[in-house]
């Protein structure tokens, strides 16, 4: 199995911002090219980095490469699946749907196989600014090995 980020939302700053406005995300030490810093700009830099908003990661698009996995259409909900061939495939979604889609995907009364596929999604998120989208969740680890994200 394996998952990599594959795309997210390129937002052509300079284009629609004029130099004051693009000063602020110096001033805020947020980055420009940070896949949340839309949101960012869109709170005018004044939100809780560690509470962002759900109806604001409706606003951000992600997705995800995955290959030699097995989907069960039924955990995706929200995202949307295109198989590109050798084995591999596109989730895609809005910030919003992979946060929920992980939090159901990762239940206890979700089978093992997709409950594995989200964990290995959550982690692969987790190793970019991403994983902010979770922090009102905890993760309780399971007997089997695999781990639940539930909303506190």
């Amino acid at each position: 199995m394996d998952i990599r980020v594959f795309s997210y939302s390129y937002i052509n700053w300079p284009s629609w911002l004029g130099p004051e406005y693009i000063r602020k995300f110096d001033r805020n030490k947020v980055d420009k090219d940070n896949p949340l810093s839309l949101i960012y700009a869109l709170g005018d830099f004044r939100i809780d980095k560690n509470n962002i908003p759900d109806y604001l990661l409706k606003h951000l698009f992600l997705t995800v490469c995955v290959r030699d996995i097995v989907i069960d259409a039924s955990s995706i909900s929200t995202l949307t699946y295109s198989g590109i061939g050798d084995g591999a495939g596109l989730l895609s979604g809005t910030l919003f749907d992979w946060k929920y889609n992980i939090i159901s995907g990762t239940d206890d009364k979700v089978s093992k196989t997709t409950r594995t596929l989200f964990n290995m999604i959550y982690i692969e998120l987790g190793r970019t600014d991403l994983k902010r989208i979770w922090k009102s969740c905890t993760k309780r680890r399971l007997a089997d090995g695999t781990f639940q994200i539930k909303v506190k």
